[in-house]
């Protein structure tokens, strides 16, 4: 020991250069990462022909951009390079353009406005500027253009460029504590079109990042880690099938099956409707079957068919049975689902089902329908509704699923915990404080998907006090219809912090374009 305290009085001056050496090293590093964070991932290079001509793009490490928590000053803050290889065998001389897809950026913010700067030099050493210093883009998200380049014809060569970012002192409004953010992409394409819009799925996962505290999004603590939309009024409000729903949240490890039964697993958007359709039995069934009462399991529910009865569908519509009947729409005569099965759902509305193109755009995926227990914690109801073991009661008469695939069902009970941020609620579904900072909870009794466990014909629902609790299916409460976007849902426009700035969705604007083009006159509902 005394040996080492000589070396260390020995070499005191050296030791301590040392350590200020690496701490220097430390915070330039961390200055650097706090100026440019090079995102992982996005493409590395891609290739293109227009005509004649072949022209590859390469980007150093990829063509993502990160820029956070950057802090104003004279300096590059961050920069990328891009090498065009062409060959034009055409006699004519074509135009690429190099642009920015921005997917999120807060330099657009009012107070921010213009204080975001890039140039681009081009040559192997980059030492030609081709670009004066030029105030970024100012969009919250969408393409520009950020240079035209020309390929001459009948030619061979390499372009190299570098894009310099600049964060410079002004007097604009800059956040001092270095909240500023893009996030973009860069690409080089053969047409000067500036159409760019995010999928929904991107844009919820980008303000979680970004904006969680003011959007009302929060990560939940299943072993899915799903985000999700919780307190009293947050922003997710949108628009479909020419009604107001919202947005439960983004899950995780869905099980998607397409028209050819193939499956996947895939992150979706999870919406709900705003309103009830009305107050209906979840299924009451013959007589002969728990004595009245219903069947607590949603493959064979008789709400599960009216919700997904489309018009054409025999396997949701049972048009195939002697008790169906039928029902003048605008689309027309159809054999609809309901009748002396479920009699006390006789003024069901099918008109409100969505059908005609809303209904492409929704996922058919693995619901989980297993049964759960009175006052589960938010977390044990979630793990409990997706149990593969099935429970079975004395009474039951009838075979038993927990699993069902298809489009439209209903909120499970923890969708429900979890959209309030009281934590009472979320360690008991049967408290009243579930009401608190619930923007789920609309002081009307609400059905569930989850049967109640030990049970074979009680089902959940949400009670105009707040609280979970369960009742006899064959009785009446609302239907708020739930279901999962397809993944390449893309936003038009909206911010969804209110019903009159509800999303909208681009996949609208597409279809009615398409009808105009055409010239046939159909009625649909969107």
């Amino acid at each position: 020991m005394k040996t080492i305290f000589n070396f260390i009085k020995k070499n005191r001056n050296i030791i301590l250069l040392i350590i200020s050496f690496v701490f220097l090293t430390m915070l330039i590093l961390g200055m650097t990462y706090a100026y440019f964070d090079l995102k992982t991932g996005g493409e590395t290079e891609s290739t293109m022909n227009i005509g004649g001509a072949e022209i590859s793009a390469t980007y150093a490490y990829s063509n993502s951009i990160n820029i956070t928590d950057a802090l104003p000053g004279n300096d590059v803050i961050a920069y990328k390079d891009i090498t065009l290889t062409y060959k034009n065998t055409s006699s004519e001389e074509y135009k690429v353009y190099l642009k920015t897809v921005i997917d999120y950026s807060t330099f657009t913010n009012t107070e921010n406005d213009g204080v975001l700067y890039y140039d681009i030099y081009s040559g192997t050493d980059h030492s030609t500027l081709v670009q004066n210093q030029t105030i970024f883009p100012t969009i919250t998200y969408g393409k520009a253009i950020l240079k035209e380049i020309s390929i001459p014809a009948n030619s061979t060569g390499t372009l190299n460029y570098r894009i310099n970012f600049y964060f410079p002192e002004s007097d604009k409004l800059q956040n001092p504590d270095g909240q500023l953010v893009l996030n973009a992409s860069i690409s080089v394409e053969s047409d000067n079109s500036l159409k760019y819009t995010p999928t929904l799925l991107k844009k919820i996962d980008l303000m979680y990042q970004y904006e969680s505290e003011t959007n009302g999004l929060e990560k939940d603590k299943t072993k899915d880690e799903n985000l999700r939309y919780v307190g009293a009024n947050p922003k997710n409000y949108l628009k479909f099938n020419n009604e107001i729903w919202r947005i439960i949240g983004v899950f995780n490890n869905i099980t998607t099956i397409d028209e050819q039964e193939n499956e996947k697993t895939e992150s979706l958007v999870k919406i709900v409707r705003n309103d009830s359709l009305g107050d209906y039995s979840w299924d009451s069934s013959e007589s002969s079957i728990n004595n009245g009462y219903g069947v607590n399991e949603w493959s064979q529910a008789d709400l599960m068919y009216e919700l997904n009865c489309d018009g054409k569908s025999t396997k949701y519509c049972r048009d195939d049975i002697t008790n169906g009947y039928l029902s003048n729409l605008t689309s027309g005569t159809t054999y609809w689902f309901n009748g002396d099965n479920n009699s006390k759902n006789g003024t069901y509305e099918y008109r409100k089902n969505i059908r005609s193109l809303s209904i492409d755009k929704v996922a058919k995926v693995r619901w989980n329908t297993s049964r759960t227990t009175y006052n589960a914690s938010a977390l044990n109801s979630y793990n409990q509704e997706r149990s593969t073991t099935l429970i079975s009661t004395p009474s039951d008469t009838v075979t038993r699923n927990n699993k069902w695939d298809g489009k439209i069902a209903l909120m499970y009970p923890s969708d429900y915990g979890y959209a309030s941020t009281d934590q009472a609620c979320r360690s008991g579904l049967g408290s009243n404080n579930c009401k608190n900072e619930n923007w789920l909870f609309n002081r009307t009794y609400q059905w569930t998907l989850s049967p109640r466990s030990g049970n074979a014909f009680y089902v959940f629902y949400v009670s105009s006090d707040g609280f979970v609790g369960s009742r006899s299916a064959d009785g009446t409460n609302g239907v708020r219809p739930v279901l999962f976007l397809k993944s390449d849902v893309v936003i038009a426009g909206g911010t969804g912090e209110s019903i009159e700035n509800a999303y909208t969705l681009e996949w609208y604007i597409a279809k009615r374009r398409e009808r105009r083009q055409v010239g046939t006159c159909h009625a649909f509902i969107v």
